[in-house]
């Protein structure tokens, strides 16, 4: 059930599913991502429209373009958590949309600050938002709090270096008829060992670059520094996304 909370930002309370968790009974970043998206859709219902109308009648969707989160503790199987999102500000053509994962005591587990852009569809080309009808109806919050860092540019390390092929998957593929941006998180991860990722996930950034497509290869590259992983992943000579994960 979602409500709205102080008219600017929107409360979902839900259950993390079994299928939802890793080996180690942690929401896998990817479900948290996953749940990001479908309460930033139900938000968006609130203000009078929702993305099958964007993408009919306007055209358009909301991507994001930078993603960071910072982990306090990754809910386990079955347990009941609070998802709050609400938009703080515009700068240029990029919304900052802010996420907060709670128990059910209050605890804050999750903390994620995202960029926002409007994509045409067609033309694959960023839309300033007074272009989106409804426009002026968007509300922002800069009051409740997010202690995520903005999210950055993520720039390559001197670590060594190794290299994975991943090829795109039917499953991959969402309504936008590209890879959607949660299964980056799977891609990087899985290039990662059980005992390493055994340990506890602190943080993960993703810059989103270029889309990748059906039928398409990911080339990842990993490299170690003293935060954890950083991640490359290209398609051909183009940049497709990078990421980093903290341990």
């Amino acid at each position: 059930m979602g409500c709205i909370l102080n008219k600017t930002a929107y409360e979902w309370e839900t259950t993390v599913t079994s299928f939802e968790v890793d080996m180690f009974d942690r929401m896998k970043l990817s479900a948290l991502m996953k749940r990001h998206q479908e309460i930033g859709e139900r938000h968006l219902n609130e203000f009078g429209t929702t993305s099958e109308q964007m993408r009919n009648e306007q055209n358009l969707s909301f991507i994001f373009t930078k993603i960071n989160i910072l982990v306090h503790r990754l809910p386990r199987s079955e347990e009941k958590v609070t998802v709050r999102t609400w938009c703080s500000a515009l700068k240029g053509v990029r919304f900052t949309r802010n996420y907060v994962l709670i128990d059910r005591d209050g605890e804050i587990l999750t903390e994620t600050k995202a960029e926002v852009t409007t994509l045409d569809l067609t033309t694959r080309r960023i839309v300033r938002p007074t272009e989106i009808n409804g426009y002026d109806g968007f509300l922002y919050n800069d009051e409740l709090e997010n202690h995520a860092e903005y999210p950055q540019k993520i720039k390559p390390t001197d670590g060594e270096t190794a290299v994975f092929s991943r090829p795109v998957r039917f499953s991959d593929i969402d309504y936008n008829s590209h890879v959607n941006n949660t299964v980056y998180a799977d891609m990087a991860l899985d290039c990662l060992d059980e005992k390493t990722l055994k340990n506890p996930i602190k943080g993960f950034e993703i810059n989103f670059v270029n889309e990748v497509l059906p039928q398409e290869t990911v080339e990842i590259s990993v490299s170690e520094d003293v935060e954890g992983y950083t991640f490359f992943g290209n398609v051909g000579e183009k940049q497709s996304f990078a990421a980093k994960l903290k341990l």
